[in-house]
């Protein structure tokens, strides 16, 4: 029987703080704007670099150590220097900047971005396939080759 991880309560304290996590990040979009809050929910990043070498029994190195400080700092700055600005847009005016070139364009560049990174990916899988293919095949050819120059035959008798 194969072990699943809604047994373990380590899992399912980990799921429950996951879910709590995200209903308080929507709640604080109430009261904050999205470009303030979003830069804060890396703090959740922090926790698991802090966390998770203690329940696996690892050691946090020196870029572990880095990694945090530059978070806490990027969340500090985006903090400091985040002027909030908030606006009321109607929907004919977010049409208006949704038709807007530089909107238009950016657009463009993501979706190519999108169908080059796949196609990417899709060119570099069918080539490790090939290749592992290619590696079966000449693996079963050596040991044909040694098993006929060594006088080893394998046959399954019934």
């Amino acid at each position: 029987m194969r072990n699943t991880p809604i047994g373990n309560p380590v899992w399912l304290l980990g799921l429950a703080i996951f879910v709590l996590g995200n209903a308080v990040n929507f709640i604080a979009l109430q009261f904050a704007p999205q470009s303030l809050v979003a830069p804060l929910g890396a703090v959740s990043l922090v926790t698991n670099v802090i966390i998770a070498p203690l329940l696996n029994n690892e050691k946090i190195g020196l870029f572990d150590i880095g990694g945090i400080a530059l978070i806490i700092a990027g969340c500090v700055i985006v903090v400091v220097f985040s002027g909030i600005v908030q606006q009321n847009f109607r929907l004919c005016v977010l049409v208006q900047l949704l038709k807007a070139k530089p909107t238009v364009l950016y657009l463009c560049v993501i979706a190519a971005a999108i169908i080059a990174i796949y196609v990417f990916l899709w060119t570099v899988e069918r080539g490790v396939q090939r290749y592992h293919d290619e590696y079966l095949q000449l693996t079963d050819e050596h040991e044909r080759v040694i098993n006929s120059a060594v006088g080893v035959h394998c046959e399954i008798e019934e």
